[in-house]
């Protein structure tokens, strides 16, 4: 076993920089909230942004390099499998690891990255009640990685590829039905969209709170969901990721739970930057960095408000440029077109059958999930 900072010796923290072309050099800007759950990077989503010749030396990434998330969603990993088609670099939120190519390969160090023990190795280290900050220096320094011989790292690392390349396949079933949905959404409303009404009009808006633990309140089962901004990003249904959410303070609970039909939306960090929302499938409470809306069901379905504000980019109403924030009052005066109630309904009745095949896909990829969590876990112990 080696020490983490040993086998990953290159750490840098990166820039936010200025606007474009106030500074030495123009280049794209990697974000956390860039850098996703899975692995993957928002190349398409990459402001341009101006940084200092040296600021450029310092925090530019090249292909090999694994990029590592210290704010916000904390341990977020992605790989620059290939030279960036644009000068880019690292905010100061993310992290530029560079292994020694002679002891580790990078792929190896990635995968491990992406593991249960690195998840659970940093926890120790993560500070912060709203916004969450991971201490690089202090994790690495503590935590460890199993390091065989080069050419073994090289065979488990292609394993592992092999294994993930299926969880990207699953995915993208997934997208394509996502897709179908959209595409429906306009084909019934991209002509006659309906008469735009406040949103404020139409839906209750609800904001979750600090949770704490103590007896359910009044009229509240021990199935009611516990949604958590970290949930947004996860695959399957809330069955599967959720938890009972319990309640010392009556009011609190009542007015940050929601009913089947809400659209779930976070209030700050990551996830407003990768445009995550969900629909709540059951009551559900809703922790600090959630809000929840729930339409007027004589003026709007829950499944036509959802796919609406699908296609509504939250960063267009988002205030802060380095930990966005979505704010209450900013969703109040957002106008919302509502075609006919009926129109509505057959919409509703149309995605249904999407999603019914949507859940078969859910259930096929967790299924590769738990394969590759498996053979992940074999891995690293030595066992493949």
């Amino acid at each position: 076993m080696t020490r983490l900072a040993r086998a990953i010796p290159t750490r840098v923290g990166g820039y936010w920089g200025v606007e474009a072309e106030g500074s030495d050099i123009d280049a794209r800007a990697i974000r956390n909230g860039d850098v996703g759950t899975s692995g993957e990077l928002r190349w398409d989503a990459l402001p341009l942004r101006g940084y200092t010749e040296r600021e450029f030396g310092k925090a530019h990434v090249r292909a090999g390099d694994i990029l590592l998330t210290t704010s916000g969603n904390c341990g977020n990993v992605a790989y620059i499998g290939a030279e960036p088609a644009e000068p880019t670099v690292a905010t100061n939120f993310v992290r530029v690891l560079r292994v020694d190519p002679l002891e580790v390969d990078s792929r190896y160090a990635f995968h491990y990255l992406r593991s249960g023990w690195f998840t659970a190795g940093i926890a120790p280290f993560v500070r912060g009640a709203t916004i969450k900050n991971l201490s690089v220096e202090s994790a690495f320094a503590a935590i460890e990685i199993p390091l065989p011989p080069l050419t073994e790292q090289r065979r488990i690392a292609a394993i592992l590829d092999h294994a993930d390349a299926l969880r990207t396949k699953r995915r993208q079933v997934l997208t394509r039905l996502d897709a179908l949905t959209q595409s429906i959404f306009k084909d019934m409303f991209g002509t006659d969209p309906g008469s735009p009404t406040q949103l404020g009009e139409i839906a209750t808006l609800y904001g979750g709170s600090s949770l704490l633990e103590g007896e359910p309140f009044k009229g509240q089962t021990d199935g009611t969901l516990l949604m958590k901004v970290s949930d947004m990003n996860a695959v399957g249904n809330e069955e599967r990721i959720a938890t009972t959410a319990r309640w010392t303070d009556v009011a609190t609970a009542r007015s940050s739970t929601v009913s089947a039909g809400a659209v779930l939306l976070p209030k700050r960090g990551a996830s407003i930057a990768t445009n995550k929302k969900r629909l709540a499938t059951r009551r559900t409470a809703l922790d600090p960095n959630l809000m929840g809306i729930k339409g007027d069901e004589g003026r709007v379905t829950s499944g036509y408000l959802f796919e609406w504000f699908r296609k509504f980019d939250l960063s267009t109403i988002t205030s802060g440029s380095t930990v966005p924030q979505l704010n209450k009052q900013d969703l109040f005066p957002l106008e919302v077109p509502v075609p006919p109630l009926s129109r509505q309904r057959e919409f509703d009745r149309q995605i249904e059958h999407v999603g019914h095949q949507r859940v078969r896909e859910q259930h096929a990829q967790a299924a590769v999930e738990a394969l590759f969590v498996s053979i992940q876990t074999r891995a690293f112990r030595g066992e493949l």
